[in-house]
């Protein structure tokens, strides 16, 4: 009698190691959408109107802000560094922006998009084809 046995000792039937490397890989995907976000913030050509900002007695400057439609231009820098990612799960996490004022730049009154849905559309295709290559790496 001939017989043939083979040992499954890749980490794809390692319970915790598999777990370990998906739970990974989706915090390092929150992690790329924020940086993502935040740089087409950062790229954004305001289009909107120029309004002049005051800084002492006699310093002046001008912030020019975005038209709707676009991202928030940059004024003080508070809203971008408010772009955070959080874990909620071993395998779920998420992007927000926490400044109180985000959920009203967002809002269709205002149409300031900081993430839209052609950023989550993107951010998905990208998870899908980089989570592929994430399992044959486990083999």
């Amino acid at each position: 009698m001939f017989v043939v046995t083979r040992k499954l000792d890749s980490k794809i039937f390692q319970g915790t190691a598999r777990r370990q490397a998906f739970a990974n890989f989706v915090g390092r995907q929150a992690k790329e959408f924020k940086s993502v976000s935040k740089a087409r913030m950062i790229r954004s050509k305001p289009a909107g109107r120029l309004y002049p900002r005051r800084r002492g007695a006699n310093f002046r400057r001008f912030h020019r802000a975005s038209a709707r439609g676009q991202r928030p231009a940059i004024d003080t820098g508070k809203l971008l560094n408010s772009i955070e990612d959080r874990r909620l799960g071993e395998f779920k996490a998420e992007v927000f922006a926490g400044a109180e004022y985000a959920k009203y730049l967002q809002s269709e009154r205002l149409d300031r998009p900081i993430m839209d849905e052609r950023d989550a559309g993107e951010a998905q295709a990208k998870f899908d084809r980089e989570a592929v290559q994430m399992i044959r790496t486990l083999t």
